[in-house]
């Protein structure tokens, strides 16, 4: 409960407002006078709509990457087919 009570009291989240708990206590004064966090309560760090916006972005990239990946070896592949050169079994060249 030590993560509960520090960071209730550093975001003035108990209803007592009291810090004195925390403020008095020899390791955690230091912290909450240094405003340390252990958790981001901020709007972005937990708006749900902003990351799945932010997942659907970076998934649209990666299928254009693949597309973009997938045209270039199919081109090449094409350009391999298309080969005018006939095949000629030399055996083994190792």
């Amino acid at each position: 409960m030590w993560l509960y009570a520090y960071e209730s009291a550093l975001k003035n989240l108990n209803s007592t407002r009291s810090k004195n708990h925390v403020t008095a206590d020899p390791y955690f004064g230091p912290m909450m006078a240094l405003n340390i966090e252990f958790y981001r309560s901020s709007s972005f760090h937990m708006n749900r709509n902003a990351l799945l916006a932010r997942l659907r972005l970076e998934r649209a990239r990666q299928l254009i990457q693949q597309a973009a990946v997938e045209a270039d070896l199919a081109e090449e592949f094409d350009d391999f087919d298309d080969s005018d050169e006939p095949y000629e079994d030399k055996g083994d060249f190792y």
